[in-house]
């Protein structure tokens, strides 16, 4: 399993789809990246989940 607190190694999708474990989101992402044509970035934040609870 990936490490997604491990900032200095950018997970691909396959990585994500694993640690999320959802048919959902593999379904969902490859809807939208058909119907988009677009292709996923992943991207990291500073933010804990506390500062949006603010």
């Amino acid at each position: 399993m990936t490490d997604l607190q491990d900032k200095t190694h950018c997970p691909s999708f396959d990585e994500l789809c694993e640690y999320i474990r959802s048919p959902a989101f593999g379904k969902f992402s490859q809807k939208v990246r058909a119907d988009c044509r677009c292709t996923e970035k992943t991207e990291f934040s500073n933010k804990r989940r506390t500062d949006y609870e603010k």
